[in-house]
């Protein structure tokens, strides 16, 4: 009778060791790219395109929305204050060729990013690390001699 009683006990704290690893598993966005570079400098796309990949434990995870932020400043990115661009929770699985929607982009500026992501369960994934990008000379009256 002990040996049933301790193997049950042992098959509920596995269970709910394993409930408790899965549950908690939220997906990560990674590897931010602009135009297919990491961090690019001097761009010269008006509507640059967003992608990143994700990461997580599982099998058949997926995301099924996502919500883009982009701020004139790295201190309004960490602020919350995102001035140039909020693409709000948009449901989607795509995370390639997201072409940005926000305020038009100014030459020679840079410009800070960050994604977060919601599951296939709905379950939102913390913010991404920040990424940038600078824009190049995007008119000819810009470049000055």
């Amino acid at each position: 009778m002990k040996s049933k009683s301790i193997i049950a006990f042992l098959l509920l704290l596995s269970s709910s060791f394993v409930q408790t690893t899965f549950a908690s598993d939220k997906l990560l966005v990674k590897n931010l790219k602009v135009e297919y570079h990491e961090n690019p400098l001097g761009i010269d796309v008006e509507e640059p395109r967003l992608s990143w990949i994700l990461e997580g434990e599982g099998r058949n995870r997926s995301q099924s929305a996502y919500q883009i932020v982009v701020a004139s400043t790295k201190q309004n990115l960490d602020a919350g204050d995102w001035d140039v661009w909020n693409s709000e929770k948009g449901n989607s699985d795509a995370t390639n060729q997201i072409v940005y929607d926000g305020t038009m982009l100014q030459s020679g500026t840079p410009y800070y990013w960050k994604v977060k992501v919601w599951d296939e369960k709905g379950l939102a994934s913390d913010w991404s690390d920040e990424a940038s990008w600078s824009m190049g000379m995007l008119n000819y009256s810009d470049w000055q001699g």
